[in-house]
């Protein structure tokens, strides 16, 4: 039997995501103009080694994408298969929102990835920054939650990974969803629960084995999760996917 990390009410807010586009956007222009590191809340003692501010190793992967592939951008309104009256100049809660749910298929895209599924944005270097960091924010969500639970199973007394699962009703996983899915308004893909399981295994793991306190324990862990995205459904590449991905 699993460890039981223990539905939604939608969220009643029309737009979930404005807030949330207000306070990434934010966050990237604080990035922008300091060299100061990313911070979740009081969760100081993840600092020295937060997703985000690893330069090296997997997590940093789609971070060295601003330098490697963000000089001399391609004009998107040239090669869009949308015509220029649908390409938008920025990005809007509903592309947010969007690139929350491309998570669930993928922790690491590539910026070539990001320009063909949100092709009806004209892209530039800022623009790409925006997105890339986006995706950084996520991880580093995603990487505190299992940090937490793995913790927690131990000082529970959980002593082997087969007694740690993740499933729809666990706690872990709601603390995922509404992240993600705020208004609980898309079906999460099973394979999104098989690969949070095998991360949250991989933290126990390690920190069983003591291995953090190498301030870069985590970067091994990266490397294995970085492995395991999945294909992102084509409908994703549509300007109105939204409409229709979402149910009432």
């Amino acid at each position: 039997m699993g460890y039981p990390f223990q539905s939604f009410t939608k969220d009643p807010r029309s737009s979930p995501e404005s807030m949330d586009l207000s306070r990434e956007t934010v966050g990237l222009r604080t990035k922008m103009a300091s060299s100061g590191g990313l911070h979740f809340g009081s969760h100081h003692h993840h600092r020295q080694s937060s997703p985000a501010q690893h330069g090296g190793g997997s997590e940093g992967l789609s971070l060295s994408l601003i330098k490697s592939e963000c000089g001399d951008l391609q004009d998107m309104a040239d090669i869009s298969p949308y015509s220029g009256s649908t390409i938008q100049e920025g990005l809007s809660p509903n592309h947010l929102k969007k690139a929350k749910l491309m998570f669930f298929y993928t922790r690491y895209p590539s910026s070539n990835m990001l320009k063909m599924f949100f092709s009806d944005v004209k892209f530039n270097r800022c623009i790409t920054s925006q997105l890339i960091k986006w995706f950084s924010n996520f991880r580093e969500f995603y990487y505190i939650q299992m940090e937490k639970f793995a913790r927690q199973a131990i000082n529970e007394g959980v002593t082997t990974n087969d007694d740690l699962s993740v499933a729809r009703e666990s706690e872990l996983y709601r603390a995922l969803n509404m992240h993600y899915n705020k208004a609980n308004d898309f079906e999460v893909p099973d394979r999104f629960l098989e690969v949070a399981q095998i991360t949250l295994r991989e933290f126990f793991n390690a920190i069983v084995a003591g291995k953090d306190v190498d301030p870069s324990w985590k970067k091994a862990i990266y490397k294995v999760i970085c492995k395991l995205d999945s294909e992102v459904p084509e409908v994703f590449k549509s300007p109105n996917c939204l409409q229709e991905l979402l149910h009432e």
